[in-house]
């Protein structure tokens, strides 16, 4: 079953029983700098003057789970104790060689009794990195 894993502490399917239902990830916003010069037709792009190449904002992921394993309806206080609010290094089980870094925000509903619906949405860097990076174990970010 697939999962992410956040830190090397909780991984969605084994710690919480989640089950994928769909994966989004938006591109990152281009970074432009743009000057209004007077007596110039258009703007002046500055985007890449200062580094000689394109920069980007953050860009957002959103996983989408379910689960029927929420009888007691302690997941929503799990989720938001182990993720919500932190900044976190994750891995998604289908792409195991980079992770991605950034601010996580949990979402929990209950559509009907049997079935919880669990939206994870990161802010995140804009790019990912290899897993190499990181060193052995995965440490919790500060």
């Amino acid at each position: 079953m697939l999962g992410v894993q956040f830190d090397n502490l909780y991984h969605t399917a084994k710690d919480w029983k989640l089950r994928f239902a769909s994966l989004e990830i938006n591109e990152p916003e281009v970074q432009t700098y743009r000057l209004q010069v007077p007596g110039r037709n258009g703007f002046l792009d500055l985007t890449d003057t200062l580094y000689g190449q394109t920069t980007y904002l953050n860009r957002s992921i959103t996983m989408n789970f379910w689960t029927e394993h929420d009888t007691d309806g302690h997941l929503q206080s799990e989720l938001m104790n182990a993720l919500h609010g932190k900044r976190m290094a994750f891995i998604m089980d289908n792409d195991p060689e980079y992770y991605w870094m950034g601010r996580l925000s949990v979402h929990v509903q209950k559509n009907c009794p049997a079935i919880t619906e669990v939206i994870i949405t990161a802010d995140c860097d804009p790019f990912k990195e290899p897993v190499a990076k990181l060193g052995t174990p995965l440490e919790r970010s500060l």
